[in-house]
């Protein structure tokens, strides 16, 4: 998809998200729920119907279930709706009205795909096949993955009524996070960082630093631009890190739970958790390995030319990723509970905190009240003793 055919479905998806728009994520749902051919549910307002499946046969085939998993298959968060040789037709127009683009998680691993878009019906072997299609006066656009055996992202865009999807392996989500805590939709597409510049998102600083390639040559004339691409399987603009890399320091206290959504499309990859610094080929490589006290965890995607999710189980200080052809989209995270006495909030129990806790003594500071009883004293002393650190 050329730059131009991305801005104009981002800004038509702008436009149906001020709209009040709902599209079904499936988190409403109860993880294990059946679904057979002829049920009807709803989910973020979204009215959803099973219905049975054709097969490349042109059998029609209506003995098929759904599922709401937490698999992952389609390469989301939270849960999913699995489509079992059944396809679900989710109603715009009978329940939130007509939409002006629709946008798809979904993952396919094995059989064929239905698509079916204001009662415009196609039935190919995997959704690449529908890459460029004009279905139902809609264009669908596959973004990413489609090949197969794979998940990806597919936009359907125009005056999208009524769609139907599934298959036979087939998993279908539309969960985009939308409480990043750096989700890049405050910068402007097209911007372009080299190395040395500071990017501010969400108010957060990230540098742009150099990156190693995989003989160990180290290259400076990268650069990270601001994308609409959505190569990261994301929603809205993403950082597309080119021949380079961004550092973000969390201070003063570690972050939990770190994860992010990528997209991967050739070349290494940089990676560093804490100082700890890794160079390898895929994502994937990096999953269960434990890189600056912290455990990697690849949700999603991860094995090249494709889109995923990454999460960092520990306490993270600094984070460093990058690749050749590579994109990041919203990073969210839990804020680590502060360490008991370290009351200048610099991340460490010290001799500065030790003196902010003799200064106050015998107030009622609430910095230095560690434990919370009204009063600075030896109580709060003795909390601070079992975490300093010389």
């Amino acid at each position: 998809m050329n730059t131009s055919t991305a801005a104009t479905l981002t800004s038509m998806l702008a436009l149906t998200s001020i709209a009040g728009a709902a599209t079904p994520t499936f988190e409403d749902q109860t993880l294990g729920d059946t679904h057979l051919v002829g049920d009807v549910f709803s989910s973020d307002g979204v009215n959803i119907r099973i219905e049975p499946i054709v097969w490349l046969s042109g059998t029609t085939f209506s003995g098929g279930s759904a599922h709401i998993t937490a698999d992952g298959w389609a390469g989301g968060s939270g849960l999913e709706l699995n489509t079992n040789n059944c396809t679900a037709m989710l109603d715009f127009a009978g329940s939130v009205g007509p939409q002006a683009a629709v946008q798809l998680l979904f993952g396919e691993y094995g059989g064929n795909v239905n698509l079916n878009v204001n009662g415009d019906f196609r039935n190919v072997h995997n959704p690449i096949d529908l890459h460029g299609m004009v279905v139902g006066g809609c264009l669908v656009e596959v973004i990413a993955g489609g090949f197969g055996n794979d998940h990806g992202r597919m936009v359907i865009s125009g005056a999208v009524h009524r769609v139907a999807i599934g298959g036979q392996e087939f998993a279908l989500d539309m969960t985009y996070q939308s409480d990043c805590n750096i989700a890049f939709e405050d910068l402007t597409a097209g911007d372009t960082y080299l190395p040395g510049d500071v990017i501010l998102s969400d108010g957060h600083e990230l540098g742009v630093e150099a990156f190693q390639w995989s003989n160990g040559t180290w290259n400076s004339g990268g650069r990270v631009d601001v994308w609409t691409m959505n190569e990261a399987c994301g929603n809205g603009l993403e950082l597309y890190t080119n021949n380079s890399s961004t550092r973000l320091k969390f201070t003063p206290n570690p972050v939990q739970n770190l994860q992010w959504q990528f997209g991967e499309y050739g070349g290494n990859i940089n990676f560093a958790i804490n100082g700890d610094f890794r160079n390898v080929q895929n994502y994937m490589d990096l999953n269960g390995l434990t890189v600056g006290g912290c455990v990697v965890h690849v949700l999603a995607g991860g094995l090249g030319n494709d889109c995923g999710e990454v999460q960092i189980e520990g306490d993270v200080h600094e984070l460093l990723i990058g690749g050749q052809e590579h994109t990041i989209d919203c990073l969210i995270w839990d804020e680590a509970p502060a360490t008991p006495g370290d009351i200048d909030g610099d991340g460490d129990v010290d001799i500065e905190d030790l003196l902010a806790l003799i200064a106050a003594w015998g107030s009622n500071d609430p910095a230095a009240d560690i434990n919370g009883d009204g009063t600075v004293n030896v109580d709060d002393l003795m909390a601070l003793l079992a975490n300093y650190q010389n």
